[in-house]
């Protein structure tokens, strides 16, 4: 028996939380992955923005794919979802917890990169899950 509306409306949903739960889990290793080499290694700063930045990146298509992978379907809809909400988790995690303070052209900025690159996830996991 096919599931109504609600149950296919709480399952992508579940996806798009699942994909920006798991992007967020692929970009704190990778943070971890990147503490260890600055350990040992001595970079510029704007190198380690750069770094941070493509982790990020990394943390939104991650979070597309898992949300893309997981719904199926409109891989480019649950997969953007999936990266504007990594994203902004990113942003309130550093409001928060750093008292990071962008100015809104950075919020934006950041808030669309995620859900571009989780939108390309999205659709690279939806066609993955048919192979």
């Amino acid at each position: 028996m096919r599931p109504g509306k609600t149950e296919e409306a709480a399952w992508y949903v579940s996806g798009v939380v699942k994909g920006a739960i798991g992007g967020l889990i692929i970009a704190l290793l990778l943070l971890c992955g990147l503490a260890l080499v600055l350990l040992w290694a001595d970079m510029s700063d704007s190198i380690q923005r750069t770094a941070m930045d493509a982790i990020g990146g990394i943390g939104a298509l991650a979070a597309g794919f898992l949300a893309g992978r997981s719904a199926q379907i409109k891989g480019l809809v649950h997969g953007g979802l999936a990266g504007l909400l990594f994203a902004l988790l990113v942003l309130l995690v550093g409001i928060v917890f750093f008292g990071a303070a962008f100015a809104i052209t950075g919020w934006l900025l950041r808030l669309i990169a995620g859900a571009v690159l989780g939108a390309l996830g999205g659709i690279v996991g939806v066609n993955s899950a048919y192979a």
